[in-house]
């Protein structure tokens, strides 16, 4: 799962000059969202021997990135890739999630707008 905000990379550049708190918070929001992701995908996979459920990670690639990965195999294959009817799993925490995560994206993107428009 992955969440996409379009000028992301520039947008914090700027920040990392301008406002090192705000960047830090944008940073720190990026984290948390990954987490909340994992959290809801761990919540909706299917629990068999508890493998698949343990193998869901938050991860943060660099300062602008943030996703969920499974890192669970089964037969030596990746477990979505090789079992694609399971993933509806995926498909639900995505669904639930997303609009959490647009929310606290939206808050700390609101912040910084109002920090630059002098409010």
């Amino acid at each position: 799962m992955q969440v996409v905000v379009e000028g992301l990379d520039e947008l914090r550049q700027a920040l990392a000059r301008m406002n090192p708190e705000l960047d830090k918070a944008l940073q720190e929001e990026i984290g948390a969202s990954a987490r909340l992701g994992a959290d809801a995908v761990q919540g909706n996979a299917p629990v068999r021997s508890g493998l698949l459920k343990s193998s869901v990670r938050a991860f943060t690639d660099g300062p602008t990135a943030g996703g969920v990965e499974v890192t669970a195999t089964r037969r030596g294959y990746p477990y979505p890739q090789k079992v694609n009817r399971q993933r509806g799993f995926f498909d639900r925490a995505l669904t639930e999630v997303a609009p959490k995560v647009q929310k606290r994206m939206e808050k700390v993107l609101d912040a910084i707008a109002r920090a630059f428009a002098g409010g």
